[in-house]
């Protein structure tokens, strides 16, 4: 994995913990959801 590749996806972690709390503070399940998403396809990427 590239040092880019590795940067990306800590950004991408970092932003999707910042939807979940956003979420969660809204009331917004959806939000709560695409943070899920998120981070799911940043382990996968992670693990190539």
């Amino acid at each position: 994995m590239e040092l880019g590749d590795k940067g990306r996806n800590v950004v991408i972690h970092h932003l999707g913990g910042a939807k979940e709390q956003a979420g969660r503070l809204t009331g917004n399940g959806e939000l709560q959801r695409e943070d899920r998403v998120e981070q799911a396809r940043q382990r996968l990427s992670e693990s190539d």
